[in-house]
């Protein structure tokens, strides 16, 4: 089990960087803003949560309770999310909503247009 967790973590987090990297309208710029803003505040809420339920659950409980949403989550984000990121994904609500964010700071609004790829970044 160990294994499998360590062979899909190493997967995950070589690929997500790739797909944030080469969507439409991002570049390199991205992935700092998105590793400080984002993915730090949810790592913090994370080991609070696990913290919290460490105290109350039993350590297979805690373990299934934390895999499940994880799993569930790639599943969805495979065979849903990123397949069908053209249909479920506001392009023009981003564009209008951050297209002034974009001009007047490039580094913060690089993944606008892509924001499907914002779950998958900080779950992994």
């Amino acid at each position: 089990m160990f294994f499998c967790i360590l062979f899909n973590y190493t997967i995950l987090r070589d690929t997500k960087d790739v797909l944030v990297v080469t969507a439409n309208g991002s570049s390199t710029e991205i992935i700092p803003f998105l590793k400080t803003w984002v993915n730090l505040p949810m790592a913090v809420g994370f080991t609070l949560l696990y913290t919290k339920l460490s105290n109350v659950l039993s350590k297979e409980s805690l373990f299934y309770t934390v895999i499940v949403p994880f799993i569930t989550f790639f599943r969805a984000f495979g065979f849903l999310l990123y397949p069908l990121s053209g249909v479920i994904h506001p392009t023009a609500l981003a564009r209008q909503a951050f297209g002034r964010t974009r001009s007047e700071l490039p580094w913060a609004g690089g993944d606008t247009e892509d924001l499907e790829l914002l779950p998958l970044l900080c779950d992994g």
